[in-house]
Parts: structure tokens; sequence; C-alpha cells
């Protein structure tokens, strides 16, 4: 049985230097999931636009760690290393799900599970995912993961209806002089949304905003310790930071 818990942890020290760095430059939207030969394509509807996969990383204590986040109205993560000899990587602390709301509407719900569970089932199973990427002939990029019975994520670098539209060049930091989050951009975004998680994964603040490129959030009443904030734009780009307040 799967256990619902908080997405991020802090792990052991990842000593690979396999990854590439085409992984975290980029975002990543789930085109098909295949299982046992079967193609299953992500929803498309309001409560879910998009089914992305992050890759993200972060140094603390001098040491660099490496993070994977699959994002449907849920997210599964946790913290992965590298192979220093193949394109592959493996789960050194996860795979986690959040503790939300789950999806509301039922064809959601299903699809969040069968995801997940390419995930789950993967890292009972030997726990290594082998990953190639492509270049396509309009500066896409397609990943492919593969699990341990054969079955495939697809993703695609950037997301087709979105045209030529690149990822933003967003800054995502904590000032502790003023005991806020800070949100800079170069450019305004169309909207925002903005969550912040505990370190038991309970959601302690949602924010949503429009037409601003610069946003500040007093989390003065929060007490210190780790949190992790989810940000996710108009365009469907991911950023997913582990700050400590003090």
């Amino acid at each position: 049985m799967k256990i619902r818990i908080l997405t991020l942890l802090i792990g052991i020290s990842l000593n690979s230097f396999a990854q590439d760095q085409i992984l975290f430059d980029n975002i990543w939207i789930l085109q098909d999931l295949v299982i046992d030969s079967d193609s299953h394509l992500p929803p498309n509807n309001e409560e879910i636009t998009y089914v992305t996969l992050d890759f993200d990383s972060y140094v603390y204590e001098s040491i660099e760690y490496f993070n994977l986040f699959g994002t449907t109205c849920e997210s599964i993560g946790g913290l992965i290393e590298f192979n220093n000899t193949s394109n592959n990587f493996s789960f050194s602390d996860g795979p986690y799900e959040s503790l939300g709301g789950g999806c509301l509407q039922s064809e959601n719900s299903i699809y969040e599970g069968i995801y997940f569970d390419f995930f789950y089932e993967n890292y009972i199973n030997g726990n290594t995912f082998d990953y190639s990427i492509t270049a396509n002939g309009d500066e896409s990029m397609t990943l492919i993961i593969t699990s341990f019975n054969g079955n495939q994520a697809i993703y695609g670098s950037e997301v087709l209806s979105i045209g030529n539209n690149k990822k933003k060049d967003i800054s995502l930091f904590y000032n502790a002089q003023n005991s806020s989050v800070e949100v800079d951009s170069k450019k305004p975004f169309e909207y925002i949304s903005i969550q912040i998680f505990n370190s038991l994964g309970k959601q302690v603040l949602y924010l949503y905003k429009n037409n601003e490129e610069k946003i500040s959030i007093n989390i003065q009443d929060l007490t210190d310790g780790i949190y992790f904030v989810s940000l996710q734009n108009e365009i469907g780009q991911i950023i997913r930071k582990k700050i400590i307040k003090y």
C-alpha cells in the first residue's frame, strides 16, 4: 500500500556526476505513458492542464542534492542519484507523494494513480530508471524514461500549444532580513500560483497572482524551520525550492 507523505526530504549525499544538464534546463511535459504496451494519454482539462516532470538541485551544507518531481493534482518525488557510467538514476530517498486533496475528477484521479504507480512499481523492482534524450528538428527535445519492465513515460520539452515560448527566467529565494519569499521575473507573469508546504507536507500558504514581475510573500508568522515552495506559471513551468526560515 502506498503511503502518502511529504514530497521532499533531506537525505543521503549524492556522489554520482553523470547527470545530464539538459534534464535540469527544460520543462518536461508528459506526452504519453506506455504501460504494458498500452498508450495512456494524459488528461487535459480545467483540473489538470499538463502532467509534468521536473528535475531540480540544491546545495545544503556544501553538498549538492538532486530531486525529481512528477506532478498531476498531487506531486510525487524524492531525492535521486545518477549512475556515473550510464544514463540512469534511482531514488535515494523516496518516492514520496504529497499530502493534498487529490484530484476531484475521477478520470484525473485514475490517471494520477497510473502515473504514480509507474514510479512506485519500478522503485520496488530494482529502483533503476533508464533515460534517453533526443533532439527534435523544431528545437524541442524528447525525454523517455524506461522502467524495469519496459514501461515508458514519454515527455516533450515544451508544450505544443504555446508555440515558441521558452522557459522563463525566474528567481525564487528566501530573504532572511524580511522573513519573506521573493519571486522575480524579467517579464510579467500572465498568472502564477505559489504553494508553500511545511516539513510534514502540509500546505501552509497558497497565492494566486497575475500581471506581476516581482512578488514578495511575507512568512514572518510561520515558525522557523524547513519549507518547500512550489511555483507554477502560465506556460506550465514549475519551480520548487527548499528554504530554511530562521
